[in-house]
């Protein structure tokens, strides 16, 4: 039967240099070696068959070892290593073995404090410079200014406005009475001066030459107060600025030649009829 060891047992203690190299800010790889001192010793059993002189035997070794893992450091006070180790030892028999490590292990530096916020010194401003009161000339005084002043407007010249009624639309034939119709056309006449500042208004009657040349300056003075009174009424115009005047027939229109004879018939006054009328004359401005 084949000599069988019961029990194999390993003691020690090791040193190591461990060196990092940072990946990131938080993250390093490690790198071991070291030496590592041990005592092994190990125990055979079996049936007496075959004799061994020492059943326990024991050795004392050193050896090197080697080891590589990662670090996350979570601050400088506290980090975590996950690492893979590799042992070299003796079997106390004459022999010699690997032996591989795993292992997660929490770190904690003695020493290694978080490092403290930066501290920014506050340095106050320099206090501002005193104000330097530079003396100044007077400035001159300006020179006047002489205005002009805007010519005066050029005066505007009365507007003057005649207009000719016939005998006829105002009166009855050989009358000096106005008629309705003729206190119609008044009417408009006078609305039309509204908002006009006139200077005077001149209203002339005019005859024909049918009758005595008396008598016809009368009809003509009558027919020019008759509507100088009608535009007067009820405050139409001022009376102080309207003037009458009786024309006869003096003035005529009609031509000698076209209207022949002096004995009162129908187709003499047909075509005198145009020297039949009242002419009124406006001065002033709208």
């Amino acid at each position: 039967m084949p000599l069988t060891a019961d029990v194999h047992g390993a003691q020690g203690a090791n040193l190591d240099a461990v060196a990092t190299l940072p990946l990131t800010d938080n993250l390093s790889a490690l790198g071991r070696v070291g030496a590592a001192y041990t005592r092994t010793r190990t125990q055979f059993g079996g049936t007496g068959a075959v004799v061994v002189n020492n059943r326990n035997p024991s050795d004392r070794r050193s050896d090197m070892k080697v080891g590589v893992g990662l670090q996350y450091a979570f601050n400088p006070g506290f980090m975590m290593r996950a690492e893979g180790e590799r042992y070299r030892m003796s079997d106390a028999t004459g022999g010699r073995a690997n032996v591989n490590l795993y292992s997660v292990s929490l770190v904690f530096p003695f020493g290694r404090a978080p490092a403290p916020a930066p501290r920014v010194a506050y340095t106050p401003p320099p206090p501002a410079p005193a104000p330097v009161v530079v003396a100044q000339a007077p400035a001159p005084a300006p020179a006047a200014v002489v205005v002009a002043p805007m010519p005066a407007p050029a005066p505007v010249a009365p507007e003057r406005r005649r207009v000719s009624y016939s005998a006829e639309s105002l009166f009855g034939f050989d009358k000096a009475a106005i008629g309705p119709d003729g206190k119609s056309a008044l009417d408009r006449f006078a609305a039309e001066l509204t908002g006009t500042s006139f200077d005077s208004i001149t209203v002339e009657g005019h005859t024909d030459r049918i009758g005595s040349t008396a008598y016809n300056q009368k009809l003509s003075v009558d027919r020019a107060e008759a509507v100088k009174a009608y535009l007067v009424s009820a405050g139409r115009v001022d009376p102080g600025r309207v003037n009458a005047v009786g024309r006869g027939e003096g003035s005529p229109v009609t031509n000698a030649a076209d209207c022949k004879g002096n004995t009162k018939t129908a187709a003499l006054v047909s075509c005198l009829q145009p020297d039949r009328r009242v002419e009124i004359e406006v001065t002033g401005t709208r």
